[in-house]
């Protein structure tokens, strides 16, 4: 019941509740920035409210059908918190959108709410000894949440693009079609890099195989490398964060704020995003040489060698340019087992990839270091020695066998 008299009367305020045996109140608040919003606790479940008590909804979300004891709301960044009575707490992340629910969106066919600043926190790194356990909290997605309302399911395709200020793309999400309020989480990274696709097996490891497209993944087991294989963590500063439904969009600016517990400035931190975005470019050019040799490898090995000698000889030694040059890219011996990591030494992809790591680690926030730049320059010079080979022997050696044997090599040729 609510009173707006101090107690001399008093309105009903759950007429609309579904009436069951679980249906008294636990707890009751009041949003402390909105009057009118309500959040009630019954004895399985939770109940919102954005008209004052005139229509309740509940909120599930993976809440269970727990007594909820106690909610209270932490005003910094707007988290939802439930006590529950035997089942643990609860966290709803950002329930600003609620309000803008209340305020404008419950009438808007599509809406893009507002976002909350997201802070670009570096993961501090520790031991754990209780192992897994259903005891165990768990922490928010990593970045900004970003929340959209679909009033009915979109039959045109539905995305979020992040790009800054001046344009520049950044991300690209995909997102849901269906009616209803979604959430989705940007990791505050930039694209990844391309992965490569290999399309030719070791030498004498013909068990190795290919996926249905024909293809298997270039694995190496080296976790050193991991990291480099994400996109770059953006820099503090504000991004426009675009929701697109078919042809129409909708805009809200974020603002990515810097990690109150580091002691590195703004300015190193572009220096630091800089240079993981030319790893990440310099990784996307490796890639599309190696995915460009292979194609070639992968058509050299179905190729007919002709009935002479000669011919074969040449055919032969076209195969094992191609290989020399995918063996400054990648390790050719590379089978996707973990053993593979101790077998051989890592090429330039591999080398590439535990640079861009180093510079994405978790646990920093400096400029690069001038060793970190200095390897940076040499695998550059190997590259580009690479890409010169490769361009010799698409111009040079493959048409001087076509021309000579009437052969056909470079059906699949790609200049990357």
């Amino acid at each position: 019941y609510k009173t707006e008299d101090y107690g001399k009367s008093w309105k009903l305020i759950t007429a609309s509740m579904p009436k069951s045996v679980h249906s008294f109140a636990h707890v009751i608040k009041e949003d402390p920035k909105m009057e009118g919003v309500l959040y009630l606790g019954i004895d399985n479940g939770l109940y919102i409210s954005v008209d004052d008590g005139e229509h309740w909804m509940q909120l599930r979300n993976n809440l269970p059908p727990a007594p909820v004891y106690w909610v209270t709301i932490q005003e910094r960044f707007d988290d939802l918190v439930v006590a529950t009575y035997g089942r643990g707490f609860y966290i709803l992340d950002n329930i600003s959108l609620i309000r803008q629910y209340a305020a404008e969106a419950r009438e808007k066919d599509i809406h893009l709410f507002d976002l909350r600043p997201a802070y670009r926190f570096n993961q501090r790194e520790g031991i754990k000894t209780d192992g897994i356990s259903f005891n165990s909290g768990r922490n928010a997605p990593y970045g900004a949440d970003i929340n959209y309302l679909l009033r009915d399911s979109s039959e045109a395709p539905v995305s979020v693009e992040i790009t800054d200020l001046e344009g520049n793309h950044v991300r690209t999400l995909r997102a849901k079609t269906s009616a209803g309020i979604h959430r989705l989480w940007w990791d505050l990274q930039y694209e990844a890099p391309e992965r490569p696709k290999l399309r030719t097996k070791p030498a004498g490891k013909d068990w190795v195989a290919f996926n249905e497209e024909g293809w298997r993944n270039l694995r190496t087991w080296d976790i050193d490398i991991i990291d480099g294989q994400r996109g770059p963590r953006v820099a503090p500063g504000w991004y426009k964060v675009t929701l697109k439904v078919g042809d129409q969009t909708f805009e809200q600016q974020l603002e990515v704020l810097k990690d109150p517990n580091t002691d590195a400035s703004v300015g190193d931190i572009k220096k630091q995003v800089a240079f993981a975005l030319d790893c990440r470019d310099q990784l996307n050019r490796t890639v599309g040489l190696i995915n460009s040799i292979e194609l070639l490898r992968q058509e050299l090995e179905t190729q007919e060698p002709g009935k002479s000698a000669k011919a074969q000889e040449a055919l032969e030694q076209l195969r094992t340019e191609a290989t020399a040059i995918a063996a400054q890219l990648y390790d050719i011996n590379l089978t996707g087992a973990r053993e593979d990591a101790f077998r051989s030494p890592m090429k330039v992809y591999g080398r590439l990839a535990a640079v861009a790591a180093d510079i994405n680690g978790s646990g920093i926030d400096f400029p690069p270091t001038d060793q970190q730049e200095g390897v940076y320059e040499v695998l550059s010079e190997r590259i580009e020695a690479a890409q010169e080979d490769y361009r010799k022997f698409v111009d040079m050696s493959i048409p001087a066998f076509n021309k000579k044997f009437g052969g056909s090599v470079g059906r699949s040729l790609i200049k990357p």
